[in-house]
């Protein structure tokens, strides 16, 4: 039967957290994530001495994470409901903006289209205004000439 607990224990002895399952729908956020690990890798894989002071990092970090493991453990309960108010909020934010679904080609070509509309618009009317102001320009200085 699976849990209904929002924060789910990992088989590591750590919340698994729903807000992150969550964010992992929106195509962004994953897009996001595989193009920031891909550079990551790069970066790590340049040099020796990045490497090093990266895998130290990483090392750290883990380090870190079970330290705190049992001080998490002890706020497993109010971590659960923040973590349940926070998937509400992306529940809501998935139903009032659909387009957080939307992968990020189509996002991309959406707003390349948005901006290039305006850009369009923008110049088009500057060059009628500019125009406009040119002849208006004129008139009058030729009715001063007069």
């Amino acid at each position: 039967m699976a849990n209904t607990n929002s924060a789910e224990t990992q088989t590591n002895g750590g919340p698994q957290f729903q807000t992150i399952n969550k964010l992992w729908e929106f195509p962004i956020i994953s897009s996001a994530w595989t193009q920031s690990s891909g550079l990551y890798n790069r970066v790590k894989e340049c040099s020796p001495l990045l490497n090093n002071a990266l895998t130290t990092a990483e090392s750290t970090v883990q380090f870190a994470a079970a330290t705190a493991s049992p001080t998490v453990q002890k706020f497993h309960a109010p971590l659960s409901m923040v973590d349940q108010t926070l998937t509400r909020g992306l529940n809501s934010l998935e139903q009032r903006v659909p387009i957080v679904k939307a992968e990020p080609a189509v996002l991309y070509e959406g707003a390349k289209s948005y901006i290039t509309a305006k850009v369009t618009d923008v110049r088009q009317n500057m060059s009628v205004r500019s125009l406009k102001e040119v002849c208006a320009t004129v008139v009058v200085y030729s009715a001063q000439m007069s």
